[in-house]
């Protein structure tokens, strides 16, 4: 897949073989290669700095100019604003404490399977529902579905505890920080205007337990403006950064590109087949990484499309349990 990829070397991220081991001198903030098949396919593969661009600002870019290529009317698309960031989170001087984890990249980390999670109604039905989430939505049924299977199985999960004496395990989820500014910032505001809920359990809980935990962590994340905002969201990476030092091996994590709209680009030569998320280069500190996409088969049917990075031992035993293979469908 590399080969459809611009090399890292592009974004100034050392040699371009994903290791990251050379000094960084200027970054480039978005690097995009287009290659066209002799069939006539088209694939565009892009990278950005993470820095300063989400999930949401690689879909509302691509989007605009995707519309722009296929003279789609202005006043019909979301126009990138570089401004409204910035104002509602003015710059600050404080140092936030990163581990150096978050950008040590290795080839060999992880495995990695494409999973196609099927009856998503009657997922939610049959499992996710408790008295605390009585309609439990698609996302928060896939969460805990993949995490219930995951403490479940996990080598983690063979051992009472871990070298630190904590019990348990944590599910961060990314969240969307625009919705949540007090006002709410527009979709096309550009910016790594990411959040991140973190979730805590004790071994073997059950689902609807995990949904209901999931839910609750989500719904504390509000109200964020300004200076105090901006100390807000340090904080709350600050509670990321400690308890992924706490938890370690146990510590779970889990973003979504569904509905983000990349799968309405259109540059005037069709909707994509098939949009992958991720080039497979992890660093260590998204180890047992989860990433949900939309998925729509050659039959029509559509799904939700998780992207499993976890070490091999887990991967193996997940991929041979009945009651995952139950709601889903493996792709390789």
């Amino acid at each position: 897949m590399s080969k459809f990829l611009p090399p890292l070397s592009s974004l100034g991220l050392g040699d371009g073989d994903g290791d990251g081991d050379k000094p960084v001198l200027e970054l480039t903030h978005v690097a995009i290669q287009i290659t066209v098949f002799t069939c006539g396919g088209v694939s565009i593969g892009w990278y950005d700095i993470h820095k300063i661009m989400d999930g949401i600002s690689g879909s509302t870019f691509l989007n605009y100019w995707a519309g722009l290529s296929s003279q789609t009317p202005e006043a019909d698309l979301i126009r990138p604003d570089f401004e409204s960031c910035v104002s509602a989170f003015p710059p600050t001087t404080k140092p936030l404490e990163l581990p150096s984890t978050m950008n040590s990249y290795t080839k060999e980390q992880h495995n990695n399977n494409s999973t196609i999670i099927a009856n998503r109604p009657k997922l939610a039905d049959a499992k996710a529902v408790s008295k605390t989430v009585a309609k439990p939505t698609s996302f928060l049924a896939i969460a805990g579905f993949i995490w219930e299977n995951l403490l479940s199985i996990s080598s983690i999960s063979k051992t009472v505890e871990n070298d630190t004496g904590l019990k348990g395990s944590v599910l961060q989820v990314t969240l969307d920080l625009r919705p949540r500014v007090d006002p709410p910032l527009h979709k096309g505001c550009i910016g790594n205007l990411a959040l991140i809920a973190v979730a805590k359990v004790e071994n073997q809980t059950e689902m609807p337990e995990l949904v209901a935990e999931i839910n609750s962590s989500i719904s504390e994340m509000n109200g964020y403006r300004g200076e105090e905002g901006v100390e807000s969201v340090m904080e709350s990476w600050r509670k990321v950064i400690s308890t992924s030092e706490e938890y370690k091996d146990r510590v779970y994590r889990l973003t979504s590109w569904s509905r983000l709209g990349f799968n309405e680009l259109d540059f005037g030569f069709g909707k994509p087949v098939r949009m992958i998320p991720t080039d497979g280069k992890m660093c260590e500190f998204h180890k047992n990484m989860i990433i949900l996409n939309d998925f729509k088969g050659e039959d029509g049917d559509h799904g939700i499309e998780a992207w499993l990075f976890l070490v091999q031992n887990d991967m193996e035993a997940l991929i041979c349990k009945r009651e995952f293979l139950a709601f889903v469908s493996l792709v390789n």
